[in-house]
């Protein structure tokens, strides 16, 4: 059987897909919060990535997402347990103290050792796991990973206990107008994108829903480059980095917005050098 380019195209980006959202389940965790009655009941808001940086290890996550922290506890899904996330998330600054007018939009927080240990067998995306985002996006295929509140519901409020379920989206990334930009108050340097509708292709060729990720704030945005010639070559590295972290689905542009990720770095090495709050990005 004779494929065509486009059969052979949707081959490489689904096998490619596959791969690396096994491999990057592991850092890419759920994020729930509980009210502080008698029996709390936790509840899926969010997503995170855990990175490490030199000798330390991070949550990052939608700046949004740990704005909760002011009303609930935060908990992160990791080792089939919720573990208790301590106070302290650095956040990006948002203008006029308006979260929805914060185009960065991200937060972290160092992990302590008493955290780290609850968490132990966890595992952290490293250096030479994360994009320098160096390349034109458009020229790219992205992968993006996240927990959606419709997809994680299943808690045992007894001990704390959670079965995770990801949702993930694939495609080339894309670069909005001026226009656009000026209307998202987004720039590209700071920003990537890709386009998203109700109804998405899938590798079949099929048009299904995309449906719900809210929930999946703070997910990942994988680079899982282009196909080249060599690349089909089964024994070819199924690899993908780190490129940008999930901040909002804005559904009259059709965009997905994800803060750059050596955005994040960057807030990340100012605060191990000088600590304090996070202005002026």
């Amino acid at each position: 059987m004779v494929e065509t380019m486009q059969e052979t195209m949707l081959a490489w980006m689904r096998d490619r897909s596959e791969h690396v959202s096994r491999d990057f389940l592991r850092y890419v965790r759920p994020i729930y919060g509980t009210d502080e009655s008698a029996n709390p009941v936790p509840m899926a808001i969010g997503t995170c990535v855990l990175i490490e940086r030199g000798d330390d290890k991070y949550l990052v996550t939608a700046a949004h997402v740990a704005d909760h922290q002011r009303e609930t506890s935060l908990y992160v899904g990791a080792a089939g347990k919720l573990i208790a996330l301590p106070k302290g998330f650095y956040c990006t600054v948002p203008p006029d103290g308006d979260r929805g007018k914060d185009h960065l939009d991200f937060a972290f927080i160092r992990l302590d050792a008493m955290v780290l240990e609850q968490m132990a067998g966890a595992e952290f995306l490293g250096a030479d796991q994360i994009s320098d985002n160096s390349s034109d996006p458009t020229k790219r295929s992205y992968l993006a990973m996240g927990y959606p509140i419709s997809l994680n519901k299943k808690i045992r409020a007894a001990d704390l206990s959670v079965l995770s379920k990801a949702w993930q989206y694939q495609s080339i990334g894309v670069q909005p107008d001026a226009v656009t930009l000026s209307t998202l108050k987004c720039n590209l340097k700071h920003n990537l994108f890709l386009r998203i509708d109700k109804k998405v292709g899938n590798y079949q060729g099929q048009i299904v829903d995309l449906g719900e990720p809210r929930g999946s704030s703070g997910g990942a945005l994988i680079d899982l480059g282009m196909p080249t010639l060599e690349s089909f070559d089964p024994k070819f590295p199924k690899v993908g980095r780190l490129a940008g972290i999930l901040i909002e689905r804005k559904k009259k542009e059709k965009l997905l917005v994800f803060a750059n990720i050596q955005l994040v770095l960057y807030a990340i090495d100012r605060s191990r050098a000088e600590g304090g709050d996070i202005v002026n990005l």
